[in-house]
């Protein structure tokens, strides 16, 4: 087992967080099984002891109305915690000044590539076989961890966005380089080096606001030479 600081900054951060709620759990709890007590056992006690002495605390108050109500709280105090827990402990994202963590099941994934859908970040996950978004990716809060949603884009298309300083071409969930290209009319139809197909990037002339589309996956026999 990896000893605690052993661990990295992100994934210490996350376990941090996880023990927040989980002691707010265990806290409430307790309270829990008093309300419960008090359910139970409605009369108030008669006596204090140094075992009992927070219960005699409370016996002006003992009775079902007042068990009633401190269950209730508890229940709720303990629903959120436990509710953050199991969303923590599935896809969740955070952002730092320095980009962004994903976490699949506690898990840290990194190498993923990611593109812009407008204020919107598309994270491409093959491992999982789909793709993430991360929303108003720009505006989103430092350091809060948020629960992954899955864009409507896959890992096995083509897809490209484009603004004033050039394009990104994505295929299968990865960011191609070394591309050449030509324009067709308004069309931009690309090559990759180590693809042997090309794309078509339609109407790429008109369409440079940053938004993801589909490019269409074109045959060999027109590839640029």
């Amino acid at each position: 087992m990896v000893k605690y600081k052993d661990l990295s900054e992100d994934v210490r951060h996350l376990k941090d967080e996880l023990g927040k709620k989980w002691i707010a759990v265990i806290s409430m709890s307790a309270l829990l099984g008093l309300g419960v007590w008090m359910l139970l056992d409605p009369v108030s006690p008669g006596h204090s002891s140094i075992e009992k002495s927070t219960v005699y605390l409370l016996k002006e108050i003992w009775s079902f109305p007042a068990g009633l109500i401190l269950t209730s709280i508890a229940l709720v105090a303990i629903y959120y915690p436990v509710k953050r827990i199991i969303a923590l402990s599935g896809k969740v994202w955070i952002k730092w000044d320095n980009g962004y963590y994903f976490f699949d099941r506690k898990v840290r994934k990194s190498g993923l590539n990611a593109m812009y859908d407008g204020a919107d970040l598309v994270v491409f996950y093959p491992e999982g076989n789909t793709t993430l978004l991360l929303t108003s990716y720009d505006t989103a809060p430092i350091a809060q961890y948020q629960k992954v949603k899955e864009s409507a884009y896959n890992c096995n298309d083509a897809y490209w966005n484009a603004d004033e300083s050039g394009y990104l071409l994505f295929y299968k969930g990865k960011h191609l380089t070394d591309l050449s290209s030509e324009f067709r009319n308004d069309d931009l139809i690309v090559s990759a080096d180590s693809h042997s197909v090309q794309f078509k990037l339609p109407n790429y002339r008109n369409l440079k606001d940053n938004k993801i589309r589909t490019a269409e996956v074109m045959g060999e026999r027109n590839r640029i030479r």
